[in-house]
């Protein structure tokens, strides 16, 4: 959009210029590459994959009136009258409010999509207030950061950041959507946090929740209201489908409850593609507005279900449980990869549990039962293995989830075990990268400068033979920090699919099992060359790095190590050293994403074997959007409108 302004005087250009100019600290300059892929994810997430399909099935122009405050004249807005023109008038904060089915959210993205399109705007960002209310943090800023993250893939720091430079244009949808008793609470955490930081804010609500508030939204001139359509706008969307719904437009003509019904824009959508099945019905015309909703509404999805490569039972019954999910949780959208176990049974959820801990304690069962198996037989290797690990899974998950580093992370974090937590996007750093590696050969160089002649088995003094084991040592070691320091989270995530975070966590996990070879490799190869001793020495500080920098996903194999420089040098020894690398690579796949791979699995096929959902959910989920039951946003999904999940959470299941 262009502004166009006209001066008399040079003073008044000064004050047209000075008000332009005091924008640009706040919006043009932060406007940087990861600004620019943030409003990129929004506009395909929201204008395109929503906005787009809502306009291209319904084109209907929204009678919008302006209420002044404080005593809430209304007067209609004149239909040439740009919208974007009405969000500067109200000084970019603006309430928009509307019946149910009126059309606030698509008014909303209509305004998202001009202020995105114009960068002397803050980027806008979509969030849903149903979200607020399963967390309701002390600070709103708080949880406008795990929405970032959580739906935009934003690095937390940089979420931050944005908030606190004002950035970002909220757009907070739905708060009639929060659970009443909460709704005032939500607008005073809001206003809380605008009075710490005014940030340019579109908020949507339903009118009655909006006017029945004991204290608004502060700092307000008015705001929007979307009034009903006029019967001469619902009789032209009606012959603008066509010659085939000219019994729509009789049936309307003759029924002036049904008009009246019609003259919301959700409603007259819902009518004209499920009318005909109504029509038999003479109760219908003339029943209330809320049995006629319902009644094109169970008409809606039985016509979504009636075809597909799914039965209509089991289409149901998996909607439905979907339905009831998202509604208990106050939960908008849905992401594949938000599964958590508290979806499950009480037996499933103690079934889950098990595994989770066995899962973490086979780190130490794998490694102990090779070493058994070595020592005395395949037998006892198994069942040693077996009894390790069912130890060391009982033992997991007692402490608190605050304790990192060498007191926490993988074997006793209680949070990383008994939630599914997908990896992050991350991006990789050749210059963090070099410096780790650089680290790693400088410590490997002093170590073998300075240690003894006794601790080198294989070789004296000789100071050719110490700097070609620095030189080697030092090169393993610094691959290992190269590793662990050049893998970063990226700021913004640039893929958005369905159960990215899985499908992530998945390949990082493989991906880490080359790049935990180094540790392993340097074991094995300066034991066989430079002797025991030495051997053990680079893998036992690489697991110290590992401990340190990432928690206790190697602590195990740590303590194996230490034991194992005291040991006679026999193949006991070889064996020990052996056993407890493939314990670390196993730790190191864990860490890396397989721990939330195998919960994540676990998750999908218990909920699949109840008969709650498919296994294949993407599949299912893209054709329930085909069929106009589903919105995809990104990576998530939603009900295509709130009407569409209220009425299938509240079906009988099949099942």
């Amino acid at each position: 959009d262009h502004v166009v302004n006209f001066f008399d005087s040079p003073d008044e250009l000064g004050q047209l210029v000075a008000v332009a100019l005091a924008r640009l600290p706040q919006t043009f300059q932060f406007r940087d590459k990861n600004l620019t892929l943030l409003g990129d994810r929004v506009r395909k997430n929201w204008i395109d994959n929503v906005l787009g399909r809502v306009i291209r099935e319904n084109a209907l122009e929204l009678p919008l009136a302006w209420s002044v405050l404080p005593d809430q004249q209304t007067t209609l807005l004149p239909a040439d009258k740009r919208l974007i023109d009405s969000y500067d008038e109200s000084g970019r904060k603006l309430v928009i409010v509307g019946e149910p089915g009126a059309g606030k959210t698509t008014l909303a993205l209509k305004l998202v999509a001009r202020l995105l399109a114009n960068r002397l705007y803050p980027v806008p960002v979509v969030f849903r207030l149903e979200s607020w209310a399963r967390s309701r943090p002390p600070q709103f800023e708080a949880w406008l950061i795990q929405e970032l993250k959580a739906r935009y893939d934003v690095d937390e720091v940089i979420a931050r950041s944005w908030i606190t430079a004002r950035a970002l244009t909220l757009v907070l949808d739905g708060l009639d959507e929060v659970p009443q008793p909460l709704q005032q609470d939500c607008v005073n955490a809001i206003n809380q946090f605008q009075a710490r930081a005014a940030t340019d804010l579109i908020l949507t609500c339903r009118t009655g929740e909006y006017l029945a508030l004991e204290t608004p939204l502060a700092n307000l001139n008015g705001f929007l209201t979307i009034e009903d359509l006029q019967p001469h706008a619902v009789f032209a969307y009606v012959r603008s489908l066509g010659h085939e719904y000219a019994d729509l437009e009789k049936l309307l003509q003759t029924t002036p409850n049904l008009l009246e019904f019609a003259q919301s824009p959700f409603k007259l959508r819902l009518l004209s593609k499920t009318y005909r099945q109504a029509l038999g019905d003479e109760q219908f015309a003339t029943a209330a507005t809320q049995a006629q909703l319902e009644t094109l509404l169970t008409n809606y999805v039985n016509d979504a279900l009636h075809a597909g490569p799914y039965s209509s039972t089991s289409m149901r019954a998996w909607l439905i449980w979907l339905g009831r999910m998202l509604t208990a949780n106050n939960q908008p959208l849905f992401n594949i990869q938000d599964l958590q176990a508290g979806v499950l049974q009480a037996g499933d959820r103690r079934l889950f549990w098990l595994i989770s801990r066995l899962t973490v304690g086979s780190t130490v069962g794998i490694a102990c039962g090779l070493y058994a198996g070595y020592r005395w037989g395949d037998g006892a290797g198994i069942l040693i293995g077996i009894a390790a690990s069912l130890v060391m899974g009982m033992l997991a998950g007692f402490s608190s989830h605050q304790r990192r580093g060498l007191l926490g992370g993988l074997l006793l974090d209680r949070d990383r075990i008994d939630r599914i937590m997908p990896l992050s996007a991350v991006q990789w750093s050749w210059t963090r990268a070099l410096f780790g590696f650089g680290v790693g050969l400088i410590i490997m160089l002093i170590l073998t400068a300075f240690l003894p002649p006794e601790a080198m088995r294989a070789f004296t003094d000789d100071p050719d033979a110490r700097r070609n084991a620095g030189l080697i040592g030092g090169t393993a070691f610094g691959i290992v920090l190269a590793v662990f320091t050049g893998l970063t989270n990226a700021p913004v995530g640039r893929i958005n699919l369905p159960n990215q975070g899985i499908r992530r966590s998945f390949y990082r996990s493989f991906i880490s099992l080359p790049l935990a070879l180094p540790v392993i490799s340097s074991l094995v190869f300066g034991t066989a060359t430079f002797g025991e001793p030495f051997g053990v020495l680079i893998a036992l500080s690489a697991a110290l790095v590992g401990g340190i920098v990432y928690g206790l996903p190697v602590l195990v194999a740590i303590l194996i190590l230490f034991l194992a420089i005291f040991l006679p040098a026999t193949p006991i020894e070889e064996g020990l050293a052996g056993a407890a690398g493939v314990g670390l690579l196993w730790a190191l796949s864990l860490y890396f994403g397989g721990l939330a791979c195998i919960q994540h699995l676990t998750v999908r096929l218990l909920i699949t074997l109840r008969g709650a959902a498919p296994f294949n959910y993407v599949r299912f989920l893209n054709f329930a959007t085909s069929r106009d039951l589903m919105r995809r946003v990104g990576g998530s999904f939603m009900f295509s409108h709130a009407f569409i999940q209220d009425q299938i959470a509240s079906t009988r299941s099949p099942h």
